[in-house]
């Protein structure tokens, strides 16, 4: 996820997306080889005024709420990247609160390409890395307008079953 990345989308569009992504990415898992677990990575690169919203408070709240609720075991790590100093500040005050597991599964990274790929290459294949992180996947995503075409394919496709 790019937090920094704009996103015209009202706040409760962006807690489906989260839902949506998170669906789409159990059903990607390979169940043969027993794949529960979800590898996150929180790019904060691109943070900035342009991506704080006056509804960023709400969607953090309903996110954590809904991840908490109805994901409590799916994360195996998450990589939080060049994030603003606030960011370490508050987790010094709420990790405290957090179980001992959850602790170790959370990863704190700034600084050059170089530094980013050696905190993720041991818990992520370079084939499966975006270039920017160092890795050799070249596809660029587009979170936005993958979600939306996915919802026009779905919308079109109960159209179909409707008929």
């Amino acid at each position: 996820m790019k937090p920094g990345a704009y996103n015209p989308n009202s706040a409760e569009q962006k807690v489906m997306f989260l839902v949506w992504i998170l669906e789409k990415a159990i059903r990607s898992m390979d169940k043969e080889k027993k794949v529960e677990k979800m590898c996150w990575i929180l790019d904060f690169s691109e943070y900035g005024s342009r991506a704080k919203s006056s509804d960023g408070l709400q969607v953090a709240k309903e996110s954590a709420s809904i991840l908490s609720n109805n994901y409590p075991e799916r994360l195996g790590s998450c990589f939080i990247l060049n994030s603003p100093w606030y960011f370490s500040a508050a987790w010094m005050l709420i990790s405290p609160f957090l179980a001992p597991a959850t602790k170790k599964k959370i990863h704190w990274i700034s600084g050059s390409k170089d530094k980013i790929f050696d905190g993720l290459k041991d818990e992520i294949d370079s084939s499966q890395l975006e270039e920017v992180y160092g890795g050799s996947n070249k596809i660029k995503y587009d979170s936005v307008d993958d979600y939306r075409r996915e919802i026009e394919w779905e919308k079109s496709n109960l159209k179909k079953l409707q008929s």
